[in-house]
């Protein structure tokens, strides 16, 4: 993800994901070609991440904003 601050409320670089610098084309690149030398750790990263989202995020609220968005578009 780009290192923003809300995405850095989520995501550490090299823990629980990869990170690059907004609007750096090189560095992006960088972070894809190391993503896909990691085919190993994935399993590891996707629970660790479930794990901080099951904690931290308000699932039911966001699907009801997400719901009212849809609704919005198909009217």
């Amino acid at each position: 993800v780009s290192d923003i601050p809300g995405n850095g409320e989520w995501i550490t670089g090299g823990e629980n994901g990869l990170t690059f610098k907004p609007g750096s084309a090189e560095d992006l690149v960088k972070a894809i070609l190391k993503a896909s030398r990691m085919q190993k750790e994935f399993d590891e990263v996707a629970r660790r991440n479930r794990a901080i989202i099951e904690e931290r995020a308000i699932w039911q609220d966001q699907m009801m904003r997400v719901e009212k968005i849809i609704a919005g578009l198909v009217q």
